[in-house]
């Protein structure tokens, strides 16, 4: 994360400064991932690199997002990430990881939640909501 989006976010006031996870490196075969559009009953089939080793993918996603948090955090600006179906933090169990991993004293880092959300990842919303 620039810092030029941070300054901007600050510029303008904004609460907070809002990133995504995206999906982990693969190759989509068939179907649409939830990017595109969410159709149901659809089974979206990947082919996984050979070679890809998902720690060393989580531990890299782990301390980019630690560097974003201290940037904004350098600013003031707490740092959220959206969990969201199909990307790397999809559901309340990575997000809290995650956050148990970066979050700071000094750089507050949270999730920003929609229902919708937890629906489509198959959460139980009412254990969600207490969680999150």
């Amino acid at each position: 994360m620039g810092t030029e989006g941070v300054k901007t976010a600050k510029y303008l006031g904004s609460d907070f400064v809002w990133i995504d996870s995206f999906m982990p490196p693969v190759e989509i075969k068939s179907g649409k991932t939830f990017a595109h559009t969410i159709e149901f009953g659809v089974q979206v089939k990947v082919r996984i690199a050979s070679g890809f080793i998902w720690n060393d993918f989580w531990n890299n996603f782990v301390d980019s997002v630690k560097k974003c948090n201290q940037v904004a955090g350098s600013y003031g600006i707490p740092l959220v990430i959206e969990p969201r179906v199909g990307e790397v933090i999809s559901n309340t169990d990575a997000m809290l990881r995650l956050i148990e991993l970066v979050g700071s004293k000094n750089c507050p880092f949270g999730c920003l939640s929609e229902k919708i959300s937890f629906v489509y990842s198959g959460k139980i919303m009412k254990l969600s909501q207490s969680i999150a």
